[in-house]
């Protein structure tokens, strides 16, 4: 998940530091993540992977509207991460000024509609009344959702946030008495304080991103105030969580007075991710300008971090502490390809995204050669691949077909990038043209136009792979996206023995939907050594609904000599049906069916 951290600590170290003073007065960004599903749109897609937003206000929901171009929203201000639930039927939006995490309902084409009253919303004082009451919510960062879909996490101000999902409905109530939050101090942070509200936690201050182990056995989190990544145990019957005990449950670049274990390139720790495998986690460190690499052990959940320059990689090497890389200056979102086999990291003032080799079996990464290790807006004096749309590169995802990457930058760019990956070998290559990006202006004709992506800080794709959504803090919106490429929702099947009556002959098919698809069938009969056309039926199948293709000989002739000669021996007709949805997305079925009178 990925999110954006308005950074501005006084540190001694950093005094005098133009570089330093330069970074606190920039905020933080680094994503949100994940998604929901998507049917039919109007919207034409060429390629796999391509957005096209949605038309009208079906295209995104904000706080006012945004004069007519959205839908109406609620506890939306300063929206800055956004993921999806599972099952794909939620979307859920963590918002910083509101103090809120938003709830969504998605429909079968990746709509989005906010429930209806308090349950649309939960935030730290109830938005006078609009939302349900909740505590630790001030400041809300980032978002996530456990795999078994029960739980849902925020990271916001000074703690950790723990909802309660239900799985039919996707409402949220957070977890009652303490066991509702994790905070530095055991208050429930800004703005009210209240004291004893949470469970006392440690490096805390500032939590910006958290992630689940896929095993549902752990949750972590990145704190860039404490230069920290916590570690929490994760009760899988309940979901509550208890941070781990002694200097388990931490590492700092400080050891935080020997609480936590000293960690290596650390400082402004701001995103964690875990390995789709459970093997490893990744954190990118914002003022160390890393990548961090964590052991983590699959049966207790403890991280432990590489040793040597295993440990991380960073745009300096860290005084040897590191591996060199390149393009990592304000390391801020990190993302590990479903395959596993890419790390990919953007940086806020490097404006780009770096490329990474993971090894699948020790979770150590390697920044690609040359101009393959990294896009970037400038080129980065030829050591990356000139990008479009990257200043400020923020929040990153991979979708769940491992075929793209996307960017969410706020200012200036206020874009979405969209990326094409080699999945053989994990390159990146920005799209070409205007469809290497969506943003809020065109800027100036590079990428298309798009609506509510004003602070574009977090980015996610749904489970299916069809619909992708943004959050933006300056718009105070949710975005939604086609994208073509997702996993066609339908299926074509057939009787394997159809009896002929009567004097017509026809085979039937039928074709369900969970999605609007478009169904087109053709195919032949033969009997004996004879084989005989059959017209092309086409028809058009609502999302959840069944429909038959009958498909008939082309010549009345032809039928009596079917009909004719299936009174002497068995006929077999040979079909292809092919499915598709008006995203792009297609697939073909071949079937084969007896015939006999």
């Amino acid at each position: 998940m990925n999110k954006t951290v308005d950074v501005s600590r006084a540190d001694s170290e950093r005094e005098g530091n133009p570089r330093e003073n330069r970074r606190r007065r920039v905020g933080l960004a680094a994503g949100a993540a994940l998604l929901s599903t998507l049917a039919f749109t109007t919207v034409a897609l060429a390629a796999t992977g391509n957005l096209a937003q949605k038309s009208g206000t079906d295209g995104c929901i904000s706080v006012d509207g945004t004069a007519g171009d959205c839908a109406d929203g609620t506890a939306l201000t300063g929206a800055s991460g956004v993921t999806v639930s599972p099952d794909g039927k939620n979307a859920y939006v963590a918002s910083k000024i509101d103090n809120s995490v938003s709830v969504f309902d998605v429909d079968s084409s990746g709509n989005l509609t906010q429930k209806s009253g308090t349950d649309g919303c939960i935030s730290e004082d109830g938005t006078d009344g609009a939302c349900a009451d909740g505590k630790a919510l001030g400041g809300a960062q980032a978002v996530t959702v456990s795999p078994d879909g029960k739980n849902v996490y925020v990271a916001s101000g000074i703690a950790v946030a723990v909802l309660d999902r239900d799985t039919s409905t996707g409402a949220l109530t957070q977890k009652s008495g303490t066991d509702g939050c994790i905070s530095e101090d055991g208050t429930s942070g800004a703005p009210n304080f209240s004291p004893g509200a949470c469970v006392n936690g440690v490096a805390l201050n500032g939590p910006s991103s958290v992630a689940v182990s896929p095993d549902g056995k752990n949750v972590y989190a990145a704190a860039p105030f404490s230069d920290a990544v916590d570690i929490f145990d994760r009760d899988t019957a309940n979901g509550k969580l208890t941070q781990k005990a002694g200097t388990d449950g931490c590492i700092s670049k400080t050891s935080t007075g020997g609480a936590c274990v000293f960690g290596t390139a650390v400082d402004g720790a701001t995103t964690i991710t875990v390995s789709p495998d459970g093997e490893n986690a990744y954190a990118a460190s914002y003022f160390s300008d890393a990548v961090d690499v964590f052991d983590r052990d699959a049966t207790t959940g403890k991280l432990t971090q590489k040793s040597g320059t295993d440990a991380c990689v960073s745009q300096s090497g860290s005084a040897g502490a590191c591996a060199d890389g390149t393009a990592l200056d304000g390391a801020q979102g990190v993302a590990i390809s479903p395959d596993g086999k890419s790390a990919y990291v953007t940086s806020h003032f490097s404006d780009s995204v770096t490329i990474f080799d993971r090894n699948a079996s020790t979770g150590v990464l390697t920044q690609k050669s040359g101009t393959d290790g990294c896009i970037s807006q400038t080129g980065s004096g030829g050591d990356c691949v000139d990008g479009v749309a990257l200043n400020s590169a923020g929040s990153v995802t991979v979708s769940p077909d491992d075929k793209n990457v996307y960017v969410a930058s706020p200012a200036p760019s206020d874009a979405i990038a969209v990326i094409d990956r080699d999945t053989s070998n994990g390159k990146l290559t920005q799209k070409a043209g205007t469809e290497g990006c969506i943003s809020e202006t065109g800027t100036g004709g590079l990428c298309l136009n798009g609506v509510a992506l004003n602070g574009a800080n977090s980015v996610a794709v749904a489970p299916d792979g069809k619909t992708a959504y943004g959050a933006a803090s300056d718009s105070n919106a949710v975005s939604v996206f086609t994208r073509e490429g997702g996993k066609l929702e339908g299926k074509a099947t057939a009787d394997k023995t159809q009896k002929q009556k009567g004097k017509q002959i026809a085979v039937k098919v039928q074709v369900k939907g969970d999605e609007a698809l478009n169904a087109e069938a053709t195919g032949t009969i033969s009997i004996k050594k004879k084989s005989y056309s059959l017209h092309t039926v086409r028809k058009s199948v609502a999302a959840g609904k069944k429909a038959t293709l009958n498909l008939k000989p082309k010549k009345d002739k032809n039928n009596k000599k079917i009909a004719k000669g299936l009174k002497k021996s068995k006929g077999k007709a040979k079909l292809t049906v092919k499915l598709s949805d008006p995203a792009g997305n297609s697939k073909k079925t071949n079937l084969s069916v007896t015939l006999k009178r």
